[in-house]
């Protein structure tokens, strides 16, 4: 009897698994960097454009801008943590506040806004700052503060991908700044 060598092409279902395999784990690191990136630029975004319109309050404020209500004796930031939404407006000499209008741009819906924390770990949710002066001064339910900093701190979950950043409020070197 004659033996019969027959020339075998292909792959092994072995190697196929392998193959397959290898390339699902490429393929799932890949979209997960692709996910990450892409919430690191939203979360950066968002903490860019609420530096901007607070540097846009306290500008109005070191400008003395008048409105159609007259000259204003403070702008501010006023964070509501709850709704993730952050608001600017304007005090009058006479005590009388107004929020102006809602800052934080639809595009960045994700992304939650937590109230302003300083150091010691008090809540403050109104970045305040005096006409003419722009002298910073936050508050809150735990009263007033003139000094030291405090941190927003901006963050966008998605399950197990997690982004935040930090927006700096310096009351003493009068400074706003992205921290992390």
């Amino acid at each position: 009897m004659s033996k019969r060598h027959f020339n075998q092409k292909g792959f092994t279902l072995v190697e196929l698994v392998i193959s397959l395999s290898i390339f699902i784990v490429t393929f799932s690191l890949a979209v997960y960097g692709v996910v990450s990136f892409k919430q690191s630029i939203e979360v950066t975004n968002a903490a860019k454009e609420m530096m901007l319109n607070i540097r846009k309050a306290r500008r109005f404020a070191l400008d003395g801008v008048v409105t159609q209500e007259g000259t204003a004796s403070s702008y501010y930031i006023y964070i509501d943590s709850e709704e993730d939404n952050y608001s600017w407006g304007e005090c009058k000499e006479n005590g009388g506040c107004a929020l102006k209008n809602t800052l934080k741009s639809n595009q960045y819906r994700k992304v939650s806004i937590s109230n302003c924390i300083d150091s010691s770990g008090s809540s403050y949710n109104k970045i305040e700052f005096l006409a003419i002066t722009g002298k910073f001064v936050i508050s809150g339910p735990g009263g007033n503060k003139e000094n030291g900093f405090c941190d927003i701190e901006l963050k966008n979950s998605t399950g197990f991908i997690s982004t935040t950043r930090k927006v700096r409020v310096d009351l003493s070197g009068r400074t706003i700044r992205l921290v992390q």
